[in-house]
């Protein structure tokens, strides 16, 4: 997907997924959810968080995980960057009702158009965004700048060995995760390693405190990992 069509595209949708009440359906539905929890669980794990540490969060859409990483982790501060309106509004909106909105920016921008800060962030995470971009040579080497040395990135995207997403994802052609981790080699990214999680679809029946939360983990941590709904790759600058 061009530069042109990627904008094109979520334009209307984040449009009309606000217009029609089904932004609003996706934050009921999983938002404290258990998926969300096997995301945050990982965001944890990979990027190992601490205090007074500065995250981005490239792509943050309606703010899922800007909400999980500042609920646990309050004392870093996150710059969101996000592409459409709409989005940008809810997420905002979300973190001053779970009064989390202290040290967190939400940013309307296009990740290609706009200069990150560099050597700014101790760590940076994008999630289910690079695989829409055909640029993505260009945006992995903006991620890399961005990072201060010893920084760590890390990338998810929907996996291409999942059987469940080969049948039913149509919103972009599945990209291989080790085709973004020579890209992320290839841009200076150090120690690459892979990963795979999110084997449930999501739901509010299921809390993030709930067994479906620690299924999600323990499945995650074995070699059936590789073929999870969601595949990320690691790398350290």
């Amino acid at each position: 997907m061009s530069r042109e069509s990627y904008a094109q595209h979520w334009y209307p949708n984040a449009k009309a997924r606000a217009e029609q009440g089904i932004l609003d359906a996706m934050v009921s539905n999983e938002l404290f959810d258990h998926t969300w929890m096997a995301s945050i669980h990982q965001l944890q794990k990979q990027l190992r968080f601490a205090d007074g540490q500065t995250v981005l969060d490239a792509g943050c859409g309606w703010g899922r995980l800007l909400v999980g990483v500042k609920h646990f982790h309050p004392n870093v501060s996150i710059d969101g960057y996000e592409l459409t309106a709409e989005f940008v509004l809810k997420a905002r909106e979300l973190l001053e009702q779970y009064e989390l909105a202290d040290g967190v920016r939400v940013v309307q921008a296009d990740l290609l158009e706009t200069e990150l800060p560099r050597d700014h962030y101790d760590s940076l995470y994008s999630s289910r965004v690079v695989h829409y971009i055909e640029a993505k040579e260009l945006l992995i080497g903006k991620f890399h700048a961005a990072l201060k040395e010893g920084g760590r990135a890390m990338i998810i995207i929907p996996n291409r060995s999942s059987p469940y997403q080969r049948r039913v994802y149509k919103h972009a052609p599945l990209y291989p995760i080790r085709s973004v981790g020579r890209i992320m080699e290839a841009a200076g990214f150090r120690a690459i390693r892979y990963g795979g999680y999110r084997f449930l679809p999501s739901s509010r029946r299921f809390a993030y405190d709930s067994v479906a939360a620690r299924i999600e983990n323990a499945l995650a941590a074995t070699p059936i990992g590789r073929f999870a709904g969601l595949a990320y790759v690691v790398g350290d600058k």
